[in-house]
């Protein structure tokens, strides 16, 4: 439960979220969300979180949503759920409903929705989430959906298939996943400013929405060269939107002052993250 899947859809409960190449013919879509939940107490959330800054201009007005869905077992009732952030982007801190769409009788064959909420309340303007989940948890819901599309006004328009370099750009606001592509690949070179503990600096290739927090997948995937061996922990030392400072952590080995590279081990699938989410 947490972003871990396309596209910034946010995963609200547990369960199997994974990619499909099960998509409508004709459509254009080359992947589908495949959501499914085996708990009985868990419908399947999938929401997309929507920054402040990309709501201001919607109060007052009306929005459309489209999007395509089938169910595979369980319940084929859905909703549709319009939140809006009760603080500027504080959408982890409590969200307000908007409205709630309920629809009933959705079939295995994929199918074209469109849904519309008017005169959108001030509080839009702190940020919207688009929410979807199943109707009914006690039959542990499997469900897909794709081609998911929120615009102005009340009449959907076809999908706007974006080229993906524009896509990812647009999602690497708010995350950024860094892998090597070869062995011992330079992260950056800094200087040790302790006995222990050292930076490096490290540039984003668009601005984030904030001062992102900076972890990796496993530490055993990197080392400190030259004092050798495996950092302890990595961290933020300090940075803004364009870059960061990425702080290493060793117990031993370091000298105040002395330069180090910080840089992918003997591998080729270590991961330095960046993380300015919603």
């Amino acid at each position: 439960a947490n972003y871990s899947g396309p596209d910034r859809w946010y995963y609200g409960n547990a369960g199997t979220y994974s990619r499909s190449t099960d998509v409508p013919s004709g459509q254009g879509f080359q992947y589908s969300n495949s959501v499914k939940v085996t708990a009985a107490t868990t419908y399947g959330v999938t929401a997309q979180r929507i920054e402040a800054v990309n709501c201001k201009h919607l109060v007052g007005k009306s929005v459309t949503a489209s999007f395509w869905l089938k169910t595979i077992s369980g319940s084929t009732g859905m909703n549709c759920l319009l939140y809006r952030a009760n603080t500027e982007d504080g959408h982890s801190s409590g969200v307000t409903a908007i409205e709630n769409k309920a629809f009933a009788g959705v079939t295995g064959t994929w199918t074209y929705y469109t849904l519309t909420w008017n005169s959108l309340p001030s509080e839009t303007a702190n940020g919207l989430q688009l929410y979807f989940y199943s109707a009914d948890a006690g039959t542990d819901p499997e469900y897909r959906i794709t081609g998911v599309q929120l615009e102005v006004g009340e009449t959907a328009t076809p999908f706007e298939h974006e080229p993906y370099g524009v896509t990812l750009q647009k999602a690497q606001r708010y995350y950024i996943s860094v892998k090597n592509q070869t062995t011992f690949a330079p992260v950056g070179v800094g200087r040790a400013w302790s006995g222990t503990n050292g930076n490096v600096a490290y540039y984003f290739p668009c601005e984030m929405r904030s001062n992102p927090t900076v972890s990796v997948a496993s530490l055993s995937k990197f080392d400190i060269v030259p004092a050798g061996g495996n950092p302890t922990a990595v961290q933020n030392d300090g940075g803004n939107l364009q870059s960061v400072k990425v702080g290493f952590v060793q117990s031993a080995g370091i000298t105040n002052g002395a330069f180090y590279q910080f840089e992918f081990g003997n591998n080729t699938d270590g991961d330095l993250r960046f993380d300015a989410e919603l």
